[in-house]
């Protein structure tokens, strides 16, 4: 006899995936936002199903009047159908139990199982939480669109602000900027330096570097395929994300917008800024796009080709979804833009914030993190 497949589980933010599934085919349509994640009126895409992996099956959940029918693609079978209010109750009971376990989310990787979801979930093809990339994609909806004329299948990348506040990108060792400090220092300071262990640690060494007249310049990337690949969006994106890194680490300036604010002032690229061209909002925004729709810092080399075919779907506070795609890039961009920091992974864990010396030379590195505000 084969044994039951253990409960569902997951964070606030893979409930949220299953709480897209239903709510979508529930609703049957889906909001454009701006950039402050408002609903544009007007601008609502007519949803006719959605489609998931599970496992090494695909499953496509197709809106039929007051119904949702969903058929196994691989073995051209129909699996299961439901009536849409049922849906709607359902995705009610996911965003209650996710709301009520948020607090405690905040402390701990919490994950739990949702019992009165658990049947519907599994009668329609669910297997875990989230569901299997679907051509990197978190979901992908059947939608229509006056300026697409037909039935189109989009990815989408779903984010919640449910529950943590999510990473956009993700820490490693191949993030780390490597920056040369320019001065007088000597084996004896850099022993000194890395002893201190007073919080912030990263931030009081570069102090201790500045009162000891020090200066950094950046090197290069630790990772040489991220470095390319942040190459390929701008020849000097890896210089200009150094200088807001390091302001970041040094001065405290944690959300891109300010970092943006504070290039701009400083103008450590020597742009020409006359004229009112907006050089750093424009690469940070681009950065921030790409990195979003598929650019990962090391894992294949960035072409350009957006994972995400068709953009984001936020889960907002109220349970409400807006979406981003193609047809409102701009309003993405400024979405991404001022609602996102740099932050600390762990020092130890990622191997930066001390001082090294190679071949004659003293280097320091600062990881680049950036995650959601909320």
């Amino acid at each position: 006899m084969t044994p039951p497949a253990p409960p569902l589980h997951g964070n606030a933010g893979e409930w949220s995936e299953a709480y897209v599934w239903c709510r979508l085919l529930a609703d049957g349509y889906l909001d454009l936002a701006d950039a402050n994640l408002k609903a544009i009126a007007g601008r609502s895409q007519e949803v006719h199903g959605v489609c998931r992996r599970e496992g090494n099956q695909v499953i496509q959940h197709s809106i039929e009047g007051d119904e949702v029918i969903s058929i196994n693609l691989t073995t051209k079978t129909e699996i299961a159908r439901v009536k849409r209010s049922e849906l709607g109750a359902a995705a009610t009971r996911i965003i209650r139990a996710v709301v009520d376990q948020a607090g405690r989310e905040q402390l701990t990787e919490l994950t739990y199982a949702i019992p009165s979801v658990e049947e519907l979930l599994r009668r329609h093809g669910f297997l875990s939480l989230p569901a299997a990339s679907l051509d990197k994609a978190d979901i992908q909806v059947l939608r229509s669109d006056p300026r697409a004329p037909g039935v189109n299948p989009d990815g989408y990348s779903v984010k919640s602000r449910l529950g943590q506040a999510s990473t956009l990108l993700n820490p490693g060792e191949k993030t780390n900027f490597r920056f040369r400090v320019e001065g007088p220092i000597t084996a004896e300071m850099v022993e000194q330096i890395n002893a201190i262990d007073t919080r912030p640690r990263t931030r009081n060494k570069l102090m201790a570097l500045e009162d000891a007249g020090c200066t950094l310049v950046f090197d290069r990337v630790r990772g040489p395929i991220f470095q390319l690949n942040l190459e390929v969006i701008d020849s000097r994106l890896p210089e200009l994300v150094a200088h807001a890194l390091l302001g970041y680490y040094r001065d405290g300036i944690n959300s891109i917008s300010d970092a943006a604010a504070m290039l701009l002032e400083t103008n450590p690229m020597g742009y020409d800024l006359q004229r009112g061209h907006p050089f750093y909002d424009y690469k940070l925004k681009r950065l921030l796009q790409d990195v979003a729709l598929g650019m990962r810092p090391e894992s294949s080399v960035w072409d350009g080709v957006y994972d995400a075919t068709a953009g984001y779907i936020v889960v907002r506070e109220d349970g409400r979804l807006v979406a981003f795609n193609l047809y409102n890039l701009n309003a993405f961009q400024d979405y991404l833009f001022l609602n996102t920091k740099f932050d600390k992974p762990s020092e130890h864990r990622f191997d930066y914030g001390y001082l090294r010396q190679d071949e004659g030379e003293t280097y320091i590195d600062l990881c680049l993190q950036v995650r959601f505000i909320r």
